[in-house]
């Protein structure tokens, strides 16, 4: 089992079929560019919805185009693409990065830097 594949299996994000190459492009490229130490930023609502077009416009390269039943190609609506993502996208991820450093804070000595900063 590769690295990339552990990352998606473990982290849970990914929602394709496990194994599959566009799992390994959106688990590997993605989610380590876009996830960076989460815990520590602040979501504003410009940023949200950047890093949503952002996702959404990946995730149309890496799924492609859709052929429609007279025999034309177009791209996947946000709709199609929400579908594939299962209700999983970047901010929910961040978010539960986010919850899980809280809980990890939490857990620390009391002597500990974290601590008496907090």
């Amino acid at each position: 089992m590769g690295f990339t594949k552990f990352r998606a299996e473990k982290k849970g994000w990914c929602c394709c079929k496990q194994g599959s190459t566009k799992c390994e492009q959106l688990s590997g490229c993605m989610m380590n560019c876009l996830s960076y130490a989460p815990e520590t930023w602040v979501l504003k609502e410009n940023m949200t919805n950047k890093m949503m077009t952002f996702e959404r416009n990946i995730m149309r390269k890496i799924f492609g185009p859709t052929r429609t039943n007279d025999g034309y190609w177009r791209i996947k609506t946000n709709e199609e693409i929400n579908d594939i993502l299962k209700g999983q996208n970047i901010i929910e991820f961040i978010k539960k990065q986010r919850l899980k450093w809280l809980g990890h804070v939490e857990r620390v000595a009391e002597d500990n830097i974290v601590q008496k900063i907090k």
